[in-house]
């Protein structure tokens, strides 16, 4: 229901619990019931509709197994699962969600690691029925300079601005910084860094700004691996 907080979590077994917060008290944690991954979750993501009139959050999990998988809570009951890897990481936050603002459809953003590369993310929209066919995002990190795929995903960061758009920052494994735009579909990647300070922590976070005369703006602050 409307106002209703929601937290999910590991318990050190296979199926993540939640409980739900209707405002003045706590419920009685339940099992959100999983069938795509066998793993214990080691990294949980929740990301709410943002209209007004839906009760709908996305939730995403990577297992200690490598497996990412995702469903959907409607208000009552979480249905929709997907196993959108099972050759994920599990160095640090690789995987995440955010909702188109306008569409208010969540896209999915995980690390996918195929015999070609160890540096592919790929991603997913819940269209609020079904599953989209999965898309290649970017291809992360080659020895200073992100783009190739040559480096393993480590880190992920996924936010919306106003309308369609979200904006990825992915963290390599050579400390590589890489950004790219999704508006419908992917725009050419930047080269934010090739030399970040580190990778499994997050030593990078983007923000949109959402002054009209700034529409479509957003900052990228980062590490660099300096003092200042």
């Amino acid at each position: 229901e409307r106002g209703n907080g929601i937290v999910v979590f590991e318990d050190n077994t296979a199926t993540p619990k939640y409980k739900i917060w209707d405002g003045s008290s706590w419920g009685a944690e339940k099992d959100v019931t999983v069938s795509t991954t066998t793993g214990t979750p080691i990294w949980i993501r929740l990301c709410a509709n943002p209209n007004a009139n839906s009760n709908e959050i996305a939730l995403a999990w990577v297992t200690d197994g490598k497996q990412v998988g995702a469903k959907i809570w409607d208000g009552a009951t979480w249905g929709n699962e997907v196993l959108l890897s099972s050759a994920g990481a599990t160095t640090g936050q690789t995987v995440d969600v955010a909702y188109r603002q306008e569409s208010c459809k969540p896209i999915f953003v995980f690390s996918d690691a195929d015999s070609a590369s160890g540096g592919k993310v790929k991603s997913r929209i819940f269209n609020g029925v079904s599953w989209d066919d999965e898309t290649d995002a970017v291809n992360v990190g080659a020895a200073g300079a992100a783009g190739d795929g040559a480096e393993n995903v480590e880190y992920l960061v996924l936010k919306p601005n106003t309308t369609d758009q979200v904006m990825l920052i992915a963290l390599d494994s050579g400390d590589d910084v890489t950004a790219k735009r999704f508006d419908g579909t992917w725009n050419t990647h930047k080269d934010v860094n090739g030399g970040a300070r580190g990778n499994i922590n997050q030593y990078a976070d983007v923000c949109w700004e959402i002054n009209t005369d700034h529409k479509g703006h957003c900052l990228l602050v980062f590490g660099d691996d300096t003092t200042a």
